[in-house]
């Protein structure tokens, strides 16, 4: 599975603010994307914002100003939030706001792909195929062994590294308790298979790529992003949590407006270029959108991106629709054959999440509402 899209010419692309447009205006039936919400606010009240871009317009927004959670999962965020306040511990992984800003969850890791290809690009790092410890700090060289030795950049984009998950249970609590040296702890974990051999979903593998840009360009990981990927799309406002050594966190806790979310999506839908510069390159968005592991519910993954053919409910067509997902409701989609692009954010319930919703809302209203 991979995308192939030719660049579209553009009548603007968007600064601070999207240019708005109408549903009917760009092609789009706009009842059936109310009947999106509806559907929405009925089966996952947890969600914020959603908004749709068509044609590089935005055209719907919907915000949802009494967004649910249920009374478990605030008391385990506001626990979380008390323990790393007494310990002093280095970020609240769990907390759904910084001031006006939403924390994209996992959807921080598929832009961190983004910082990987530009890093190349720019020759900061030469190749996917590169060892991982080339580009670490010295300092964790006493952390080598056969199988590590093997470890290279692809098998952390593509979450085959062989590390284990750090997503929850023990292992996420001795993270967060440990005294703040984050590549530390994930390198002195055994590896569970051979780089290469299985598909593993675990933050440890996006918090190296972090350490590994930030050593590779000698800038932090958010003053890298901000130079050439966030200045450039005129994002201005962010905040990026860092662990006790300085580097960004690798798996959430990058804070961003759901406008400018939707400028990630449309950089990829526009093939890396952004008011014709070359923010990155063609050849890193087909490789990212490439199938390295086919994954459940007919999801497939790339660099960091989730990719899946979505059947329009209504005719059978099918479209492929590459994501970007954080936990209990973040999202970014992107239809390139149809011209949208889709942004989300939720509050995130630790008790359950029913963000699903989201996707099936792509075959049952998004793509039926487009007019031919």
């Amino acid at each position: 599975m991979e995308v192939h899209k030719k660049n579209k010419e553009r009548a603007y692309f968007p600064e601070k603010h999207w240019k708005r447009s109408t549903p009917d205006q760009q092609g789009m039936d706009s009842n059936l994307l109310a009947d999106a919400i509806r559907y929405i606010e009925c089966y996952f009240k947890n969600y914020i914002d959603f908004i749709v871009i068509k044609n590089g317009y935005l055209i719907f927004e919907s915000h949802n100003n009494h967004p649910y959670e249920d009374i478990s999962s605030q008391f385990l965020k506001a626990c979380f939030a008390l323990i790393t306040k007494i310990l002093r511990k280095p970020g609240d992984t769990f907390r759904d706001k910084h001031s006006d800003l939403y924390n994209l969850r996992s959807v921080t890791k598929s832009i961190i792909s983004i910082l990987v290809g530009i890093a190349i690009d720019k020759g900061y790092i030469k190749s996917t195929e590169d060892k991982a410890f080339d580009y670490l700090p010295k300092n964790y060289d006493l952390y080598i062994d056969e199988q590590k030795e093997n470890l290279r950049i692809k098998h952390l984009l593509t979450m085959k590294s062989g590390l284990p998950s750090i997503e929850g249970g023990i292992v996420a609590s001795k993270l967060i308790l440990c005294n703040g040296d984050w590549v530390k702890f994930i390198l002195s974990m055994p590896l569970e298979c051979e780089p290469g051999e299985k598909f593993i979903y675990s933050s440890a593998n996006t918090h190296l790529l972090t350490a590994i840009i930030t050593n590779a360009s000698g800038m932090s990981t958010i003053n890298f992003a901000q130079k050439f990927l966030f200045d450039p799309l005129g994002i201005r406002n962010v905040y990026w949590e860092k662990d006790g050594k300085g580097f960004n966190f690798g798996g959430s806790n990058l804070f961003m407006s759901q406008y400018d979310l939707a400028k990630i999506g449309y950089l990829f839908l526009n093939n890396g270029v952004w008011d014709n510069k070359i923010i990155v390159s063609q050849q890193w968005i087909e490789q990212s959108l490439r199938s390295y592991y086919e994954w459940i519910y007919g999801f497939h993954y790339g660099y960091l991106w989730y990719l899946k053919n979505e059947k329009n409910e209504k005719t059978g067509e099918e479209y492929i629709v590459y994501s970007a997902s954080g936990v209990g409701g973040q999202k970014i989609y992107v239809i390139p054959d149809l011209d949208i692009v889709i942004a989300a954010v939720s509050r995130t319930s630790l008790v359950k999440d029913n963000s699903y919703v989201l996707n099936d809302v792509i075959g049952k209203f998004i793509l039926p509402s487009v007019k031919f």
